[in-house]
């Protein structure tokens, strides 16, 4: 093997991991967009200490949407 061939398949191995790598940044930047939603709907439904029937089903959707993301991420 010489120099050429060595460099050519460690760019092919550099692209692929690039790829995989940036597929995963996608998923965790979205899981942290969901976690900041759904701390801000919690801190907001807590400010009065009193959680109304549509505050409890909008953190219900907000922290479902966390465990979706968080699903992405992992694969499943």
């Amino acid at each position: 093997m010489d120099f050429d061939m060595i460099a050519q398949i460690a760019a092919g191995v550099l692209f692929l991991i690039s790829i995989v790598l940036g597929l995963k940044w996608k998923h965790a930047k979205a899981l942290l967009k969901e976690v900041s939603e759904a701390l801000t709907a919690t801190s907001a439904a807590l400010e009065d200490d009193d959680v109304t029937d549509i505050e409890r089903r909008k953190l219900l959707k907000e922290w479902s949407d966390v465990i979706t993301a968080a699903k992405s991420l992992i694969g499943k």
